[in-house]
């Protein structure tokens, strides 16, 4: 497969390239290749520093002012309204979901940011924002496939964690959210605003037998992984989210709850009934004391609240790529899926 860039040999020298394992300096089309090239972005401390010169500090100034106001337990709702409406477009936006009929049940109006915490909750108001922002920062008009389906898969696995830790845990329930909607940022910025290495990657993953983490490794010199902990570190979000993503605190209730949100995310694409699946279901019934039938009941009760979740956000894009839980839909999402990594880019020469 060959992508069009420019004019068809530059599509069908790109191809070459990839076939021959991203060999890049041996083969170049033209000057704007050439300059692509050496220009390229490689080592997880290269990329912390292009995402932060990216869309991305906006993000972060927003992550780390709501952060702040959840460690520190005697913020206000005046201060968290000063967080919010430094921004018109998006306190309007916090305010019209604030306003739905998932948030406020009762469909009283909401008219300030200051009611709004009131009766949605410190807590929902702060998700909402961060959700927002997130939303609007990455979506852009043509986001990629690529980051669609892991921005679905962050609110779903976000979705299942802050639900399972309503069973074990007292405190730390409010980051909960926020730690399972940004355990993929460095995936997320990467296909945001990773720029001409994007297309590169995804030519890549495109080709058969290709391994993701040797395939993401090949072209940034880093993996994403990484790249979210070097994000986490450069924009200081605190003790949670360095502990999420290190192997020594898989037992830490917040990181346990956080995995596993983030892998039944992922399982779930292949089905609710399949045997990672049930190894997952057991995980979660081990840890939060439910039933494996129960557990397996909760699973999917939180899948469909991430739906509408993302619908509220006006992210409804999203909810499609979250897999459904009534069977005949489920049949038809994955074969959906199975057509989408199969068919060809509407860029290919003909």
């Amino acid at each position: 497969m060959s992508v069009v860039v420019g004019n068809g040999f530059v599509g069908r020298a790109r191809n070459i390239r990839w076939r021959h394992h991203l060999d890049y300096i041996a083969f170049s089309a033209n000057q704007s290749e050439v300059d692509i090239l050496a220009t390229e972005c490689r080592g997880l401390q290269a990329w912390v520093e292009r995402l932060n010169e990216a869309e991305l500090p906006a993000l972060a100034v927003v992550v780390k002012d709501l952060l702040h106001l959840t460690q520190y337990h005697g913020s206000s709702v005046q201060q968290l309204a000063d967080v919010l409406l430094r921004d018109a477009s998006l306190t309007s936006k916090v305010l019209r979901i604030a306003n739905s009929v998932y948030y406020n049940p009762t469909q009283e109006n909401i008219r300030t940011i200051s009611r709004a915490i009131v009766l949605v909750g410190f807590d929902n108001v702060r998700d909402i924002r961060l959700s927002v922002s997130l939303i609007d920062g990455l979506l852009g008009s043509a986001p990629r496939d690529q980051l669609q389906e892991i921005l679905a898969r962050s609110f779903h696995g976000a979705v299942q964690a802050r639900n399972m830790a309503g069973y074990v845990l007292t405190h730390h329930q409010e980051e909960l959210f926020v730690a399972g909607l940004l355990y993929h940022l460095g995936e997320l910025a990467f296909w945001g605003c990773g720029g001409d290495q994007v297309e590169y990657l995804a030519n890549l993953l495109d080709q058969d037998g290709v391994k993701v983490d040797e395939a993401v490794q090949q072209v940034l010199g880093t993996s994403f992984r990484q790249l979210t902990q070097g994000l986490v570190k450069n924009w200081n979000l605190g003790d949670i989210f360095a502990q999420v993503h290190n192997a020594a605190n898989r037992h830490d209730p917040v990181v346990r709850a956080v995995s596993l949100g983030a892998r039944m995310s992922a399982a779930a694409l292949d089905g609710w009934d399949t045997p990672e699946m049930e190894k997952l279901v057991a995980e979660m019934a081990g840890f939060t004391g439910l039933s494996e039938q129960e557990a397996l009941a909760q699973v999917l009760t939180s899948a469909e609240e991430a739906v509408k979740v993302v619908a509220t956000f006006g992210a409804s894009q999203l909810g499609k790529l979250i897999p459904n839980t009534d069977p005949e839909q489920i049949r038809l999402q994955q074969a959906q899926r199975r057509a989408r990594l199969l068919q060809p880019d509407l860029l290919v020469l003909q």
